[in-house]
């Protein structure tokens, strides 16, 4: 998506703040996002991987699904909305929040910690 010579990334990550904002705190919004995470199928210990995450709003009911001992990967390729992402889902240590472009397979992962792991934000 572009609006004349505006990027993907510089859309989404100038509407960050807005676009988390209407994720979030839509009514109703909160039971889609459970039922899509029950429709899944997820069972403790799983590893789900969401491509596209966004400012992350459904990380943590797919975390709920697979619970402490699963594994949530949330990748999307803004900054801006990676931040909120990430700042969402601190609490848990079993979810991780990378940079990556899921148009160009395989998914190169522009991670800012050299073991592979998301650094803390």
């Amino acid at each position: 998506m572009t609006t004349g010579s505006e990027s993907a990334q510089e859309f989404y990550g100038r509407w960050a703040r807005l676009y988390d904002l209407i994720a979030r705190r839509t009514p109703g919004i909160a039971r889609l996002r459970e039922r899509a995470a029950v429709a899944c199928r997820l069972e403790p210990g799983d590893t789900v991987v969401e491509m596209g995450c966004g400012t992350g709003a459904n990380l943590p009911f797919l975390r709920e699904r697979v619970g402490p001992e699963g594994t949530v990967i949330g990748i999307d390729f803004t900054r801006p909305v990676l931040e909120r992402a990430r700042a969402a889902t601190a609490a848990y240590d079993n979810v991780h929040v990378l940079q990556g472009d899921a148009t160009r397979p395989p998914v190169g992962l522009e991670d800012d910690d050299k073991d592979g792991v998301p650094a803390a934000e």
